[in-house]
């Protein structure tokens, strides 16, 4: 399949599962038991395929940074395991950070998308201090709507200056 054809589906795939979600369906429910959070699946499987999550999280302190530097922003990586190709229809939605008690959440932006890999950008969060490792958890849909976690445990915050 030539580059053109695999963005084409992909653009429809993205189109067709965000106008099914302005329906109220009530199988799209919000996951908001804090324990489901905070234990979510290092690797689950969806339609016979294992997914990863890999992560980067940062604050900044540049000199054009504010005195205490800026909120942390995230970048994420959902991928298939074993150069699978991911189920059809993979939208991460919602991003939680999780120190101890504490549970962040904020939404994500779709930065890039392949038959591997879907990339997801989160900012404006916590000022949490660098140096301080979280569980990072993505909720994300499926074709079929059905939300689902995944985690990456303790991943450290890092500073940039």
């Amino acid at each position: 399949m030539n580059r053109f054809a695999i963005k084409t589906l992909l653009l429809a795939t993205a189109l067709a599962f965000w106008t099914g979600c302005s329906s109220n369906n009530h199988a799209r429910k919000e996951i908001t038991d804090n324990s489901a959070i905070k234990n979510a699946p290092l690797s689950p499987g969806i339609g016979g395929v294992r997914l990863e999550l890999s992560c980067f999280l940062w604050r900044d302190f540049q000199p054009n940074s504010p005195p205490n530097g800026k909120p942390l922003r995230a970048t994420v990586n959902i991928r298939a395991g074993n150069g699978q190709n991911l189920p059809v229809a993979v939208q991460p939605t919602k991003l939680y950070l999780v120190s101890g008690e504490k549970i962040w959440q904020g939404p994500l932006r779709i930065e890039r998308a392949s038959p591997q890999i879907i990339s997801a950008s989160a900012s404006n969060g916590p000022k949490w201090d660098p140096g301080t490792r979280v569980d990072v958890i993505v909720e994300f849909m499926t074709a079929d709507s059905s939300r689902h976690l995944i985690r990456a445990a303790q991943q450290l915050i890092q500073r940039t200056d």
